[in-house]
């Protein structure tokens, strides 16, 4: 009976144990061992990427540095005489040409020294002609004949002086551009040198450079520039020519300067002093592996790219080259790590991890 009683108990407790999920095998050793019952892990779902293939390309090589434009011919008009201003012609922006008038000083007293070097001149003429007729029939020292000559030499001279100083009440342009700064008061009064105004020829406009020694072999005069100043919406930039490369370092900075010349018109869409990007082509490349720019991941020790194998994503390393525009968008070279027509990952590259199954959306 207790025998009976001892193996149900057994029974019972190996059901117990099977239903909690553990089953006892019996060894030799009379030991039972327990093993628990687990269900396979599934596979996680495959992450869902587009892809785009590296391929073969030129690509250009650019310098890229910053300037402020400035016009090469721009004058600060001084005054040249004294006086009241009685006349201002022109105000800041107004475009004037070779020779206009941009201002007047009272001239009454120039004026009246003028017509005054007139008569003087006109009387030793006169004297001059009497002397020179005695003379011829000896009837003056050759003494005479000559001072009279000097007397007119002289008031010519003064006239021609009192000319210059009557032409100075006129405050005229050097040379055709734009007024970009006056500083005339009407009824003021002027001294000698003083600053009026200045003037800026708009067709002279320049972007000077100041290049590191090493980036100036691959620059000459003629070659094209493009200027994009921040001004311009659309970005296409002007197109200028290097005008001149100096031949020598400035010890200070290590750098060269590099002049590059403006169209003429530029000074429609472009104002002395703004500030504009340069891109200078030095050179190019015709077999450089390009990919998409979004596909390059910028680590901490890098950049990569995640390309697709065997339906996984495997991480390579790249070493990135030039940065280019394309009618798909960004592209970027490659300089090594990848072959051309090697798929890249370039949209869901964010969720990937190096051996993860992916589903190519795109072809």
């Amino acid at each position: 009976m207790k025998r009976k009683s001892l193996l149900l108990l057994l029974a019972a407790a190996t059901l117990g144990i099977a239903a909690a999920g553990l089953f006892v095998v019996p060894n030799l050793t009379g030991v039972s061992e327990a093993r628990e019952i687990t269900d396979e892990p599934e596979e996680a779902a495959p992450t869902p990427v587009s892809v785009a293939e590296a391929r073969v390309g030129p690509v250009a090589l650019h310098l890229t540095t910053t300037s402020a434009v400035e016009a090469e011919r721009t004058a600060q008009v001084l005054s040249e005489t004294s006086g009241v201003l009685t006349e201002i012609s022109v105000r800041e922006g107004d475009s004037v040409a070779a020779g206009h008038v941009l201002a007047r000083v009272d001239a009454r007293e120039r004026r009246l020294a003028f017509e005054q070097a007139e008569l003087r001149l006109s009387r030793a003429e006169s004297e001059l002609s009497r002397q020179q007729r005695a003379f011829e029939q000896d009837l003056v020292a050759e003494y005479e004949y000559e001072k009279a000559r000097f007397d007119r030499d002289l008031a010519a001279s003064e006239l021609e002086t009192a000319r210059l100083e009557l032409e100075r009440t006129e405050i005229r342009a050097p040379f055709a551009g734009k007024v970009t700064e006056l500083m005339l008061v009407e009824g003021g009064r002027l001294e000698p040198a003083q600053h009026l105004l200045t003037l800026a020829d708009f067709n002279t406009l320049v972007a000077r450079l100041y290049v590191p020694e090493r980036d100036v072999a691959g620059l000459a005069p003629g070659q094209p520039a493009v200027v994009r100043p921040e001004s311009d919406a659309s970005g296409a930039g002007i197109t200028g020519r290097i005008r001149e490369v100096s031949p020598i370092v400035d010890p200070g900075t290590g750098t060269v300067k590099v002049t590059v010349a403006l169209p003429a018109p530029a000074g429609t869409v472009v104002r002395p002093g703004s500030f504009a990007r340069v891109v200078i082509e030095t050179g190019r490349r015709e077999n450089a592996v390009l990919a998409p720019k979004r596909a390059v991941v910028q680590g901490e020790t890098g950049s990569h790219v995640f390309v697709v194998e065997g339906g996984k994503a495997v991480r390579r390393e790249v070493t990135v080259g030039v940065e280019m525009e394309s009618p798909e968008g960004a592209l970027i070279e490659l300089a090594d790590g990848l072959a051309p027509g090697t798929r890249i990952v370039v949209a869901g590259h964010g969720a990937l991890s190096p051996g993860a199954a992916v589903e190519i959306l795109n072809n």
